[in-house]
C-alpha cells in the first residue's frame, strides 16, 4: 500500500509495535494475531488471506485493532457502552469497567440518566445524593490518569436524558473549560421535547416517576464578594429546595439563599439555552434517542440503551396493578399504559415501585435455567440474566451456586 510521509508518521506514532517501521510490518502482525483463533489446520490459510487484504489497503481495520493486535493487556474494540444503576455498587462497577476499558484502549460511552438527582434523599437522609455531575467527575478523574498507547487519552462520553432534573447543570457544565476535560457530553433529546419546543410548552423535569418543580432563589454573600445571583433549583417540593440550596449551590462558604418563588421553564427557552452553550463551548451535543430506537439495527432482538430483563413470558411480576405475567406487562406497556414494578433497592434494603420504561420479546429458542429457592418458589430465566445476591452482588444465573442468597421481591 502506498503511503505519504505524513501517513507514515501517523502510523508510526499511533499504531506500530516496537521495531516496526513499515505498513507491511503492521499488516503481518495484525494478520497473525486475528487468525490465531482459527482451528490449527486453518490458521495459515486465514493469516495469508488477512495479510493479502490488509497489506494492500483493500481493507484497513480500526485503530484499536491496528494498535492492540499482538499486544498484551490491550483490546481490539474501539467503543463500549455502560449504564449506571441508581446504587453504589453500580457506580463502583462502572468506575472499574471504565478503568479497565480505558487502559485497554477502548472508548467509553455512559448513560448517566439513572443516577438520582442532586439533593435527593438517600436512605432517608434529606439533601444527600451528590447528583449526576458528581458521578461524572469521578469517571473523568479516571480518564485524567489513564494514558493508552501512543499517549492516547481516555475517551469518555456521557449521555443524560433531557427530562432529568440535573440536565440544567449538565447543560452549563462545559462552560468551565477546566471541568470534565476528558469528557464529551450529550443530551438525550426526545420527540416529546421537540414538540414542546415547537409549541412553546412548559417543560417538566422528572425522575423515577416523580415531577420536579423549579424553585427560584437569590444567592447572596454577606461580604458582598459578588453581585447577587439568581439560582434555579429542581426539587419535588419547596421544603426540599430550601434544604438543597445551601448543601449544593454555594459558591463561597459564607453564601446564603433567599427564596423567591416557584417558577417554570418553557421548552423553547431551554432549547435556546442549549444552543447558546453549544455555540460557546461546543457542548452539549444532541442524541435523538427516539430516532435511534426507531432505526436501531438490532431492534429485532434488543432495545437501545435500556435494561433487558431476560425472563420468560409467564414470569409473575409484582406491579402496582397486582400480579401480572411478564407477557401481560409488555402488552399493557405497548398499549401506552404506565406500569410500576416492585423492585428491590440494594441501597435501602427495601422494596419500592419503579416505573417500567419499556418491555418486549427479545429472544426465541433460548436455553432456560430454572432455579428453585429454599421456600419452594421457582425462577425461570436465561443463563446470562443477572440476579442480585446478598453475598456476592449481581451474578449471572448460569454462575449461581447453592450458597448464593437471592434477593426477591415480596409484597
Amino acid at each position: 500500500m502506498e503511503q505519504t510521509e505524513f501517513s507514515k508518521e501517523i502510523m508510526r506514532a499511533r499504531y506500530t509495535y516496537p521495531g516496526e517501521t513499515e505498513w507491511d510490518d503492521v499488516a503481518k502482525r495484525v494478520s497473525r494475531h486475528i487468525s490465531s483463533i482459527e482451528a490449527d489446520n486453518n490458521v495459515q490459510k486465514y493469516k495469508q488471506d488477512f495479510y493479502n487484504t490488509i497489506s494492500t489497503g483493500d481493507f484497513i481495520p480500526g485503530g484499536r485493532i491496528l494498535y492492540g493486535a499482538g499486544r498484551a493487556g490491550t483490546g481490539l474494540m474501539n467503543c463500549f457502552a455502560l449504564e449506571f444503576e441508581d446504587n453504589r455498587h453500580s457506580v463502583a462497577n462502572v468506575m472499574s469497567d471504565t478503568y479497565l476499558i480505558s487502559t485497554a484502549g477502548g472508548g467509553v460511552g455512559i448513560n448517566v440518566s439513572n443516577i438520582r438527582p442532586k439533593g435527593d434523599p438517600i436512605r432517608g437522609i434529606d439533601a444527600a445524593a451528590p447528583g449526576v455531575i458528581s458521578e461524572m467527575k469521578k469517571i473523568d478523574a479516571i480518564g485524567e490518569q489513564v494514558r493508552t498507547g501512543g499517549n492516547r487519552r481516555a475517551a469518555l462520553l456521557s449521555l443524560l436524558d433531557i427530562s432529568h432534573p440535573d440536565s440544567l447543570e449538565f447543560i452549563d457544565i462545559k462552560l468551565d473549560t477546566n471541568t470534565l476535560t476528558n469528557h464529551n457530553i450529550s443530551l438525550g433529546i426526545t420527540n416529546e421535547f421537540i414538540k414542546a419546543v415547537k409549541k412553546n410548552k412548559t417543560w417538566t423535569f422528572s425522575f423515577n416517576n416523580k415531577e420536579y418543580k423549579l424553585w427560584k432563589f437569590i444567592r447572596k454573600n454577606p461580604d458582598k464578594r459578588y453581585k447577587e445571583i439568581e439560582v434555579l433549583i429542581p426539587a419535588v417540593s419547596k421544603e426540599s429546595a430550601i434544604l438543597i440550596a445551601p448543601q449544593f449551590y454555594k459558591d463561597l462558604y459564607t453564601d446564603y439563599f433567599e427564596f423567591v418563588e416557584e417558577t417554570v421553564l418553557n421548552a423553547r427557552d431551554l432549547w435556546q439555552k442549549i444552543v447558546d452553550r453549544n455555540m460557546k463551548s461546543g457542548e452539549p451535543g444532541f442524541l435523538f434517542v427516539d430516532n435511534i430506537k426507531k432505526y436501531f439495527n438490532n431492534q429485532y432482538f434488543q432495545k437501545f440503551s435500556a435494561p433487558n430483563p431476560c425472563l420468560t413470558r409467564d414470569t409473575i411480576i409484582n406491579t402496582n396493578l397486582g400480579k401480572l405475567t411478564l407477557e401481560e406487562v409488555i402488552n399493557r406497556i405497548n398499549n401506552k399504559e404506565k406500569i410500576q414494578a416492585l423492585s428491590y433497592d440494594i441501597e435501602t434494603k427495601e422494596n419500592e415501585y419503579q416505573q417500567i420504561s419499556w418491555g418486549s420479546k427479545t429472544r426465541d429458542n433460548t436455553d432456560i435455567i430454572e432455579i428453585e429457592l429454599d421456600n419452594g418458589e421457582k425462577l425461570k430465566l436465561t443463563p446470562d440474566h443477572k440476579v442480585y445476591t446478598e453475598n456476592r452482588g449481581y451474578i449471572e444465573a448460569a454462575n449461581l451456586t447453592e450458597e448464593d442468597i437471592i434477593i426477591i421481591n415480596k409484597e
